[in-house]
């Protein structure tokens, strides 16, 4: 098991690094490229055209180099760092993000969501929930739900369980300023309040059941879904392939990865699976601690031909985390895109759903990839199988840079931010990337910087602009 001081040391690191790379999401192919224009544009219609960079072969991106980016990353999260944060801020604000089911604040520190953290926050959240949605609640619910989130009938695990139901009944009659600021932490918050209840042992009294219907409360509000195979069928019908079990022979080892998904404590591999008969690839990436116990496992699958792709990791559909040195996942009954607390896209946006550094064990375009040959990018722009609020933002358009710049766009699809965002993409993707690793030869290093202090001056307009966080 990992130690909170472990959680903390990888993920500060880890989750920076993971998102770092969410820029490269080009093709290294030996064709001739189609005619564009160096912003990505068809210039006739101003159309997004997905923009290909050819190169012989990408530089390979040693564990070295890696590990010496990673400790880069380090240095700036230091540098960021706010002491004394959760003691700054309500507990309603602690959660800034989630990492594969770990909650994380704004210091990439892991919130231990153990039964004390979580009532502090449901408290916290209802305090500034309940107000500004009384009158509508009341109308919609037929009662007042204050009664429910205080009453002294429920304690222990019944009382999670009442009180989630209260907040998510509250965020659906919030404001939609009020939504984009909570919505997606009361989602974490309900799957670790989930987590804590282990709905495989506990059972929902008759009576609580029953009195949050009469306040007409969904029966998502109340308990989480039952495992089933209905989103695998899905995605299958939406021409994905679908990933065999884990572990299973099809999965085939590309190699260790310092720089994603990892940082001190967890050791993480890529593993690649290839369907022969739908176009398209899965990754798998388990990260294992210094035992050889499995402590995360996310699994991505994305159709070549439709663009959609799906989502699994290793968690029951009621949040807890699966884990050990020999776990068998079933695809069919993990936790997925349709259960999962988080917002995988929070994370994977861009022209393909994949995080991928070239000439990292991530680049299955390199030469001698095993099981290869693999397509990373799909045929059309990807599109998550998931949850309503699981998008995928349109590409951001860059103002044209002076004849002695280049453009970010020139390689990469920089996807727009959304209003909901939290963990900013801008400042937790672009600024760790551009301070770091982007761009990469033949335009790099040094890395282009970010304001005020740029380090490749042919890439000042496009950070100047982009440091605004458009």
């Amino acid at each position: 098991m990992m130690t909170s001081m472990m959680k903390r040391a990888w993920l500060m690191l880890g989750l920076a690094a993971i998102i770092l790379i969410n820029l490269s999401h080009l093709e290294i192919r030996d064709t001739v490229a189609a005619e564009v224009t160096p912003l990505g544009l068809e210039a006739s219609t101003q159309t997004w055209l997905p923009l290909v960079v050819h190169l012989p072969q990408y530089p390979e991106f040693t564990l070295e180099a890696q590990e010496a980016a990673r400790q880069r990353i380090e240095a700036m999260r230091k540098a960021e760092r706010v002491e004394g944060l959760r003691d700054k801020i309500p507990p309603a604000d602690w959660i800034e993000t989630a990492y594969h089911g770990l909650v994380l604040d704004a210091n990439y520190d892991v919130i231990e969501m153990n039964l004390d953290t979580v009532s502090k926050i449901q408290e916290s959240l209802f305090t500034i929930l309940y107000k500004p949605t009384q009158d509508e609640a009341l109308k919609k619910y037929g009662g007042d739900v204050k009664d429910l989130f205080y009453s002294q009938q429920v304690q222990g695990k019944d009382q999670l369980v009442v009180r989630a139901a209260v907040l998510d009944a509250l965020v659906a009659v919030s404001t939609p300023a009020l939504q984009d600021r909570y919505a997606g932490r009361n989602r974490l918050l309900h799957g670790a309040s989930n987590a804590l209840v282990n709905w495989s042992e506990y059972v929902l009294a008759p009576g609580i059941l029953e009195w949050l219907r009469q306040y007409r409360f969904e029966d998502l509000w109340i308990r989480p879904p039952q495992p089933s195979s209905e989103y695998v069928e899905t995605c299958r019908a939406e021409g994905v392939p679908i990933p065999p079990d884990w572990p299973n022979p099809g999965w085939i080892e590309q190699g260790p990865l310092r720089f994603v998904f990892i940082g001190q404590g967890l050791n993480a591999t890529v593993h690649a699976y290839n369907d022969p008969a739908v176009p398209g690839v899965c990754y798998a990436l388990p990260r294992r601690d210094d035992a050889g116990a499995i402590q995360l496992l996310g699994i991505i699958c994305q159709s070549n031909t439709t663009g959609k792709a799906c989502f699994w990791d290793n968690r029951t559909t009621d949040n807890r985390l699966i884990t050990g040195t020999n776990i068998t996942l079933d695809i069919d009954t993990i936790g997925n895109g349709s259960t999962l607390a988080e917002t995988c896209t929070d994370c994977h946006r861009g022209y393909n759903a994949f995080n991928i550094h070239p000439g990292s064990a991530l680049d299955l375009s390199r030469a001698g990839a095993p099981g290869g040959p693999y397509v990373t990018r799909p045929d059309v722009r990807y599109t998550p199988i998931g949850q309503p609020h699981w998008v995928n933002p349109g590409p951001l358009i860059l103002p044209a840079v002076p004849p002695d710049q280049q453009s970010c766009t020139l390689c990469h699809e920089l996807p727009r931010e959304l209003p909901r965002d939290r963990a900013s993409y801008c400042t937790s993707v672009l600024q760790p990337a551009a301070m770091t690793t982007m761009p990469s030869p033949p335009f790099g290093p040094p890395p282009a910087g970010w304001p005020p202090a740029i380090t490749n001056s042919r890439f000042v307009s496009s950070t100047n602009y982009l440091s605004s966080c458009p």
